[in-house]
C-alpha cells in the first residue's frame, strides 16, 4: 500500500501544539494526543474517495526509524475521508498481545526524545503491513516553556521543588523539608544523614575564627571538638551509654564549691567522694555520714538489704530494740552463717537470757554438744537456768533425726520413719498421710467425719481428685468409688452398656471372671470380657429368673439332638444327703453324676477330680423327650384310627349282610 506522506509530520506537530498553552504544567495531563494524517490506496487514490469510509488502523510508538523496541500501541477504528483522517491516540484499544497502556509513559526516560509512530492499516491489500517509513514526532512550539520550568511536580501533583518568594524550596512530599533563603543558611525540617566514603569529618561549624567539627573518626570513635574554651548545656543531658574523659580523670562536682565533688581516677580503679556525708536519694534515702573515728550508715528505709553474704571480723550488735534479720524473695536463699575455723563449732542462741532460750548447735570436729560420740550431729536444744538440754539431733553419717521425746505435729513429709514404738498418731480436724513415688504419682490416706479415705492426687501436693476409690465407712463398711457405703461392700462402677464393677481372676492367667450391673439393673456375669463386650448370663431384675445367653449368633457347630428317650428313661433320680451335711438335714433329688455320665457324658464336668452336673441342661433333655413322646404318641393314635376305620367298615359291612338275611328269611318264611 502506497502512503502520501507529505504534510503528515506538519500535521503531527500542528496536533501536539493545540494540547498545551502558556501555563504551569498540569499535574495530572489528559492521555490523549491529536494525530492526522492522509492514506491512499495501492493505486495512489485517497481511502474514502467518494464516501467516508471506516477502517481498523494500528498505531505503535517506536524508540527507532526502524528496528528499534515496541514502546506503545493501540487499535482504533478510523474514519477516512478523501484520504484525511483524525485521531485522538489514547482512546483505542489494546490490539493482540502488544505493549498497551498510559501514552504517557511512551515519552518517559533519558531517550524520549526519539519517538516514532508506525501505522498499519488492516486488511488493506490483504496484508497487514506497516507504513513505511515511521515518522518521528516532533515538539509542539509551547513544548519550550519547559526549559524554564517554575517547579517540579510529582506524579500526585505535589511540587517537589521550586521558588517561593526570596526563598528556594526542596521536598520529596506535599511539605518541603529545606528552605535555602537568598540571604544565606539554610532550614532543615527532619533528621540529616552523612554517609561519609570513609573515617572522617562529617560537619565543620565556622563562627568568628573558631571550629566545632563533628567526625566519625573510626569503628570506636565518634567525636565532637571545638576550638572554644567548652561545650554549654542549658538542658540536661541525657545519655544512653558510658561517659568517658579522654586519658584524664573525670571531676563531676559544681563550679562555686570545689572541696565536694566526686573525682574517677584514670590512672587507677580509684573513685574519690570528696564530702562529709553522702547522701542516696530516693523512695527511701541512705546516708553515709563520715565523723571522727566512725562511720555511720543511716537510712530512712525499715531495713538494709543485702543480696549477698555480709561478713564481719569482729563483734555484730544489734543495741535498742533492734532485730537482726536476712531477708529474701521467694526464689533466693536467706542466709545467716555462723561457724568457727576448720572444725569449730557453731552455735545459734535466742532467747530471754543466756539462762533462759534454746538454739542450734553444731561441732565438726567429732565430738557432738551432746552425746560425746564420734559422729558429727546438728543439735537443737533449749536451756533452763543455764542448763543444756537437748530436744532432738540429726546425724551427719545416717541422715537418722533422733527426737528426745513424743513428737506431735499437724503435717510431717518424711522419707522414712521408724521408732521404738508400735504406732505413729496423727491428730487433726482433717489429718492426711502422704505417699508420693519418684515419678510424682501421690496417693493420701485421710480420715474425715467417720470415714477412712484412700485418694489418688493430681499431680500437686495437697490436691485430689474428686472420687473415692476406696472409703472404709463406720469402722464396718467399706465403698468403692463410693463415699458413702450402705452395705458391708458398696460397689460402684462405670455406667457403659454392659460395665462389670468386680473382676476375679486366676493369677496371672488369662482366665477371669467380672460381675456388674447393666443399665437395666439385671446382675450380670461375663467370662473373660470388656465393659462393651457380651455378658455370659445374668439374674433378672424384676423376677429373678436366671438367663444364659443363647443368641444363634453367638453360637457355631449347630446340630440337632439325635433321640433321647430312651436313655431318659434309663436315668435313675435319686434322692440323697452330701457327706458334708448332717443326718437332721432334708435329702436333696438329683442324680448321681456317674449313672449321667453313662448315658449323657456331655452333661457331666470334672474339676479335681470330682464329678459335677449341669442341671440347667436337663430341661432342655426333658423337652427333646416330650418331643419324641409326642411324634410316638401321634403314631400310635393315627394307627389306632386307622383300626378303628377298618372296623367300622367291617361292621358296616356286616349290618348290610345281615340286612339282606333278615330280608331273605322272611321272603321265606312267607313262602316266597
Amino acid at each position: 500500500m502506497k502512503t502520501n506522506l507529505k504534510g503528515l509530520m506538519i500535521m503531527g506537530a500542528i496536533a501536539l501544539g493545540q494540547v498545551g498553552q502558556l501555563q504551569a504544567a498540569d499535574a495530572n495531563p489528559p492521555e490523549r494526543m491529536t494525530y492526522q494524517g492522509y492514506l491512499v490506496d495501492g493505486n495512489g487514490d485517497p481511502l474514502g474517495k467518494d464516501v467516508p469510509a471506516n477502517y481498523d488502523v494500528v498505531f505503535r510508538i517506536y524508540d527507532a526509524k526502524s528496528g528499534g523496541n515496541k514502546i506503545w500501541s493501540e487499535q482504533q477504528t478510523v474514519t477516512v475521508d478523501k484520504g484525511y483522517f483524525s485521531v485522538l491516540l489514547g482512546e483505542g484499544v489494546k490490539f493482540s498481545n502488544e505493549v498497551y497502556g498510559n501514552l504517557s509513559v511512551a515519552f518517559d526516560g533519558a531517550d524520549a526524545s526519539d519517538r516514532f509512530i508506525g501505522i498499519t492499516v488492516i486488511g488493506l491489500g490483504g496484508v497487514d503491513t506497516e507504513i513505511a517509513p515511521r515518522l518521528r514526532l516532533v515538539t509542539s512550539p509551547y513544548s519550550f516553556t519547559a526549559s524554564q520550568a517554575r517547579r517540579l511536580t510529582d506524579g500526585s501533583g505535589n511540587a517537589n521543588f521550586f521558588k517561593d518568594g526570596a526563598s528556594l524550596k526542596l521536598g520529596a512530599g506535599s511539605t518541603p523539608t529545606l528552605t535555602l533563603p537568598e540571604a544565606g543558611g539554610a532550614s532543615l525540617s527532619g533528621g540529616l544523614t552523612v554517609n561519609l566514603a570513609g573515617w572522617g569529618n562529617a560537619l565543620t561549624i565556622n563562627a568568628s575564627g573558631q571550629q566545632t567539627r563533628f567526625m566519625a573518626e573510626n569503628e570506636f570513635w565518634f567525636s565532637a571538638i571545638t576550638d572554644a574554651n567548652k561545650f554549654y548545656f542549658n538542658k540536661p543531658v541525657a545519655v544512653s551509654g558510658s561517659i568517658l574523659s579522654y586519658n584524664q580523670d573525670t571531676v563531676l562536682g559544681p563550679s562555686n564549691n570545689t572541696d565536694t565533688y566526686l573525682k574517677v581516677f584514670s590512672a587507677s580503679d580509684d573513685i574519690h567522694a570528696y564530702a562529709d556525708n553522702f547522701y542516696f536519694k530516693g523512695a527511701s534515702d541512705l546516708k553515709v555520714e563520715i565523723e571522727v573515728g566512725s562511720v555511720d550508715f543511716r537510712t530512712t528505709a525499715p531495713s538494709f538489704y543485702m543480696n549477698k553474704p555480709l561478713e564481719v571480723n569482729g563483734s555484730l550488735t544489734a543495741t535498742g530494740f533492734g532485730n537482726i534479720s536476712v531477708n529474701k524473695p521467694d526464689n533466693e536463699e536467706a542466709v545467716l552463717s555462723l561457724y568457727g575455723p576448720s572444725q569449730g563449732t557453731g552455735r545459734l542462741f535466742v532467747g530471754q537470757s543466756l539462762s533462759y532460750g534454746g538454739g542450734i548447735v553444731y561441732n565438726g570436729d567429732g565430738t557432738p554438744a551432746f552425746d560425746g560420740g564420734s559422729t558429727d550431729k546438728i543439735s537443737f536444744y533449749r536451756t533452763a537456768n543455764g542448763v543444756n538440754h537437748e530436744v532432738f539431733n540429726y546425724s551427719y553419717a545416717s541422715n537418722d533425726v533422733t527426737f528426745n521425746g513424743a513428737v506431735t505435729a499437724s503435717a510431717m513429709t518424711a522419707s522414712n520413719i521408724t521408732g521404738t514404738g508400735n504406732s505413729m498418731y496423727l491428730q487433726g480436724s482433717a489429718p492426711t498421710f502422704v505417699m508420693e513415688d519418684s515419678n510424682n504419682k501421690d496417693y493420701y490416706m485421710h480420715t474425715n467425719d467417720d470415714r477412712l479415705y484412700f485418694l489418688r492426687g493430681e499431680g500437686v501436693y495437697g490436691n485430689w481428685d474428686s472420687t473415692r476409690p476406696l472409703t472404709i465407712y463406720q469402722g464396718n463398711k467399706v465403698g468403692i468409688n463410693q463415699a458413702s457405703p450402705v452395705d458391708e461392700l458398696h460397689v460402684v462402677h462405670g455406667t457403659e452398656s454392659y460395665a462389670k464393677g468386680i473382676r476375679i481372676q486366676r493369677g496371672s492367667t488369662g482366665y477371669w471372671w467380672t460381675i456388674g450391673v447393666d443399665y437395666s439393673g439385671d446382675l450380670i456375669f461375663g467370662d473373660r470380657k470388656s465393659d462393651t463386650g457380651t455378658w455370659t448370663g445374668y439374674c433378672n431384675a424384676g423376677n429373678g429368673n436366671w438367663t444364659n445367653s443363647s443368641d444363634r449368633r453367638l453360637k457355631k457347630d449347630i446340630e440337632p439332638v439325635e433321640n433321647i428317650l430312651d436313655k431318659v428313661q434309663k436315668l435313675k433320680p435319686s434322692t440323697f444327703r452330701f457327706k458334708t451335711q448332717e443326718d437332721i438335714e432334708s435329702k436333696t433329688i438329683g442324680f448321681i453324676a456317674q449313672d449321667v455320665q453313662e448315658l449323657f457324658p456331655e452333661l457331666v464336668s470334672e474339676k479335681k477330680g470330682i464329678l459335677s452336673l449341669a442341671y440347667g441342661n436337663f430341661g432342655v433333655l426333658s423337652v427333646k423327650a416330650i418331643q419324641e413322646l409326642r411324634s410316638e404318641k401321634d403314631q400310635q393314635l393315627a394307627e389306632r384310627d386307622k383300626q378303628l376305620a377298618e372296623k367300622t367298615r367291617r361292621i358296616d359291612e356286616l349290618e348290610g349282610r345281615m340286612a339282606k338275611l333278615e330280608e331273605l328269611v322272611s321272603k321265606i318264611g312267607q313262602g316266597q
